[in-house]
């Protein structure tokens, strides 16, 4: 499990100020499921002491599925060991619920970026006040996600996962060509923003959410991101 921080700038907000975001990666663990039983079931991460403070915020998942395809989905996500049930003793846990997500991510490598801060970590007096708080933290990434999630991935609704059970060749690579044209897109929006000098994998990541290692992977290097940035003043 790593954790580390970076600036971003979040897109379509009014400030021009960047703003600090934590991103946590790990393998998905097993947990005792009782979010499922509650109705929210997560993704868990195992945290040790270092980085990040107890609290809940609204932010991205991300992963790459059986198909070698990034999918990436808001979610609601807690930080703390889950005091309403374990007080200060239980195991200190990343929760990640993912907004209108079915599947099965256990075992699966998971990037999670923490975007908003949405409140401190409490202990409640029962389920039924945990429950009504968990749905008033679930509204309020949605309206984070409204605001500001710039969506990656094909989706199915409004925050939907892709459904590719048994895809044919066509229907997979027009799937892989929206997401590569996507993809570029916040790359060309990232580079336009910038002095050519400061055009770089990191900075590039940091202003379009996209994964560095994907990046690194497209773009050999920063004359292939300014190649695309200058794409758009081609004439038409």
């Amino acid at each position: 499990m790593t954790i580390s921080s970076s600036i971003i700038r979040l897109p379509h907000t009014d400030s021009r100020e960047p703003a600090r975001t934590w991103t946590v990666e790990g393998r998905v663990i097993h947990g005792d499921e009782r979010g499922r039983t509650l109705g929210f079931p997560t993704a868990n991460l195992a945290l040790d002491q270092l980085g990040l403070a107890d609290g809940v915020w609204a932010g991205v998942a991300t992963w790459t599925d059986s198909d070698g395809v990034l999918e990436s989905h808001p979610a609601a996500i807690s930080i703390g060991r889950r005091p309403t049930y374990y007080g200060g003793a239980g195991i200190r846990l990343l929760e990640a619920f993912l907004l209108d997500f079915t599947g099965n991510l256990y075992e699966r490598h998971l990037i999670v970026s923490l975007r908003q801060r949405i409140r401190p970590q409490r202990r409640f007096a029962n389920s039924e006040e945990l429950v009504q708080q968990l749905r008033d933290d679930v509204a309020a990434t949605r309206a984070w996600a409204g605001n500001s999630y710039q969506p990656g991935d094909v989706r199915r609704g409004r925050f939907g996962p892709t459904s590719r059970k048994n895809p044919s060749p066509a229907s997979y690579a027009h799937v892989q060509e929206r997401r590569r044209m996507n993809r570029e897109n916040r790359v060309r929006d990232a580079v336009a923003v910038l002095a050519p000098d400061e055009v770089t994998h990191d900075r590039i990541a940091e202003l379009s959410g996209i994964p560095l290692n994907y990046l690194m992977w497209a773009y050999s290097d920063c004359q292939a991101l300014l190649a695309v940035g200058s794409d758009s003043e081609a004439p038409s």
